[in-house]
């Protein structure tokens, strides 16, 4: 099966969804096994078991942040060849303390998917920028 841009933006959406839930087995469907993980700070092989077992921490700190939901804002896709797409998309973090109006982040990521005729997945995810700084910026988590 070919990328379409429906079919990247189904796949992309019902990954995002899952970091709004404790379904990690699905990113273990979604992820390919190592994956390489991309930031400001450098690129390195990630396992998927090693991913599922930061995860709910993760999931732990944005819950005391405010965290509500991630969407995919839009993307770019540019077919690499019959079983890779390159897609730059845009996603929104959605925050909202106790008794204080909602704030909203759009970050940048890059994916680059995989569909070997089986399922597709992810094998490299490359994050723009420092989520953490970006936090930071728009007042969700105190000045370092």
């Amino acid at each position: 099966m070919g990328w379409t841009r429906e079919r990247i933006e189904r796949f992309l959406e019902d990954y995002l969804g899952t970091g709004d839930s404790a379904d990690f087995e699905h990113v273990r469907v979604a992820c390919n096994d190592p994956f390489m993980f991309c930031d400001p700070s450098g690129a390195r092989s990630v396992s998927v078991d090693a991913l599922i077992a930061a995860l709910p921490k993760r999931r732990e700190f944005f819950e005391v942040v405010g965290h509500k939901s991630v969407e995919l804002v839009s993307f770019e896709d540019v077919a690499l060849d019959d079983r890779y797409v390159l897609v730059k998309a845009k996603l929104r973090m959605i925050f909202q303390a106790a008794d204080a109006p909602a704030k909203d982040i759009v970050l940048d990521s890059i994916y680059v998917l995989y569909d070997d005729g089986e399922r597709p997945r992810i094998v490299l995810h490359l994050e723009s920028e420092d989520a953490g700084a970006a936090l930071r910026a728009s007042g969700i988590l105190p000045a370092a």
